[in-house]
C-alpha cells in the first residue's frame, strides 16, 4: 500500500484514488506493464499514487482512471529504466575492475526484488544476440584489416560480457583477455608496438560497451 505523503487534493480525492489504485483492471495493467514482475508493478503502482496525490489541481483530471494508468506506465517505464542504467554502471565497473588483471572479484549479491526485475529484463537484453545477430555487427566499426571478423568478435564478447555480468561470474568479466583469445591476429599482432596494441584494446572495449548500451536500452523501452 503507497505511503502517506503531502498530497494537494481533499478526503474525497484521496478516497477515489485509493480506490482506483486498488481496482483489480489497473492492478492487471500495472502487472502488463511490467510483464509479469508482481513486485515491479507494485512499485509503480506505488509511485502512481503518490505522483497523482500531489497534482494540485485534481478537480481538472477528467478521468482518473485513465490518468492514473498513464501515470503507472510512465513510472514503470522509468523503474525499469534506472534498473537498466543500475546494470550498465555495474558493468562499466566490472569491465574496468578486470581489464588489467585476472582473478575472480566476486560481487555481493542482488536485492531478491532486483533480482526478480533482472530475470525478466533478461531475455529482452539477450534477444538480439540470437535473432539479430547480423544487424548489431553492422553497428560496429570494422576496425582490423578482417573487419567482419571484428565486427563478429564484438558481438560474441558483449553477449559473454553481457552474460558474466548478469550472472556476477565477473571473473569472466577480462576485456582483454576475451579480446585477445577472439581475435588474437589483431590484439597480439606479432612486431607491433605495446603502445599500438593497447589501443586496439581500448578501442575495442568502447565498441563492446556501447554496443551493450543500445542493447540494454532497447530491452528496456520494449513492451
Amino acid at each position: 500500500m503507497p505511503s502517506t505523503a503531502p498530497s494537494a487534493g481533499g478526503p474525497e480525492f484521496h478516497q477515489e484514488l485509493l480506490a482506483v489504485r486498488s481496482d483489480p483492471g489497473v492492478q492487471s495493467y500495472a502487472l502488463k506493464c511490467a510483464r509479469g514482475d508482481r513486485d515491479l508493478a507494485e512499485d509503480g503502482l506505488d509511485e502512481a499514487y503518490l505522483a497523482v496525490a500531489r497534482v494540485r489541481h485534481p478537480e481538472r483530471i477528467e478521468d482518473l482512471r485513465k490518468y492514473f494508468c498513464r501515470v503507472v506506465s510512465r513510472a514503470i517505464n522509468q523503474l525499469r529504466n534506472q534498473l537498466g542504467a543500475a546494470v550498465i554502471e555495474e558493468f562499466d565497473r566490472a569491465a574496468d575492475m578486470q581489464q588489467d588483471r585476472p582473478g575472480c572479484h566476486p560481487l555481493p549479491p542482488r536485492p531478491i526484488d532486483e533480482q526478480v526485475s533482472l530475470d525478466l529484463l533478461t531475455r529482452a537484453w539477450l534477444e538480439p544476440f540470437a535473432s539479430q545477430r547480423k544487424e548489431l555487427a553492422r553497428r560496429v566499426r570494422g576496425r582490423s584489416r578482417d573487419p567482419d571478423r571484428y565486427r563478429a568478435m564484438i558481438v560474441t564478447v558483449a553477449m559473454r560480457l553481457l552474460l558474466a555480468v548478469l550472472t556476477r561470474d565477473v571473473s569472466d568479466a577480462d576485456f582483454n583477455r576475451a579480446l585477445c583469445v577472439a581475435h588474437p591476429k589483431w590484439f597480439a599482432e606479432p612486431g607491433r608496438a605495446q603502445n599500438t596494441l593497447d589501443q586496439r584494446l581500448s578501442r575495442a572495449r568502447a565498441d563492446v560497451r556501447n554496443l551493450l548500451r543500445t542493447i540494454i536500452k532497447r530491452g528496456d523501452l520494449y513492451h
